[in-house]
């Protein structure tokens, strides 16, 4: 049984999958209900360290009240409560209508639409965010689609000042996912493409300046900003 399977098939433990299409969507519209459950208790891999690893991406924000915030890939809202509860006005996209009706329930001031990572935003969405940032989501973009977002983002929606924090599975090195790929074996989703912070960030634009964390064996939190 695939890893997509046994998230069908269970409460959603074994992972998290939000790669494109209406089929992927309407899984997760199925896991809404017992996502944060899910979510918050897992001590497998590809969640460990889930709790620290949003609360290190909300820390590496360095927010004020008041601030401006696209969270990409909301979910349930889980990273959203930590930058609403900090008095910043936030605004989140997810390609699932059911995981963001479970968002606005627990987070009435949140504001919501529907929308897959690589769409135009919403009408009536903010052109300019003083923070852009984002869990557990950009993993089902291929390296390509990673670099071209970050970039897109970092040119059209960052306001003065602002930068990016992004939260996910990820290694420090190339080396350090495939040891893990064959340590996880029966839990290891051919289809995501999981960061290697060295791959990815000798790519980046010169114009742009980042940061690596790891926080947990297989998450870590990128904070990028123009130069």
């Amino acid at each position: 049984m695939s890893r997509r399977d046994r998230l069908e098939s269970s409460d959603g433990a074994d992972g998290v999958d939000r790669s494109a299409g209406s089929n992927a969507a309407s899984r997760f519209d199925r896991w809404a209900e017992t996502y944060d459950r899910a979510v918050l208790a897992s001590e497998q891999f590809p969640l460990l360290g889930y709790r620290q690893t949003l609360t290190t991406v909300f820390r590496a924000a360095h927010v004020n009240p008041g601030m401006v915030v696209l969270d990409l890939g909301t979910g349930t809202g889980n990273l959203a409560r930590l930058f609403l509860e900090a008095g910043c006005e936030v605004w989140g996209t997810d390609f699932s209508q059911a995981m963001l009706n479970k968002a606005c329930q627990k987070l009435p001031h949140l504001h919501t639409r529907p929308a897959d990572l690589l769409d135009p935003l919403p009408s009536g969405f903010p052109d300019r965010y003083d923070r852009i940032v984002s869990s557990y989501a950009f993993h089902h973009l291929a390296v390509g689609e990673k670099l071209a977002l970050v970039r897109d983002l970092a040119r059209d929606r960052l306001a003065q000042g602002g930068w990016i924090v992004i939260g996910d599975v990820a290694f420090e090195r190339a080396g350090d996912r495939d040891d893990a790929r064959e340590r996880f074996a029966d839990l290891w989703d051919a289809e995501e493409d999981y960061w290697a912070a060295d791959e990815f960030t000798e790519r980046l634009d010169a114009g742009l300046q980042w940061t690596y964390e790891q926080v947990a064996f297989c998450a870590g939190v990128y904070t990028i900003r123009p130069a």
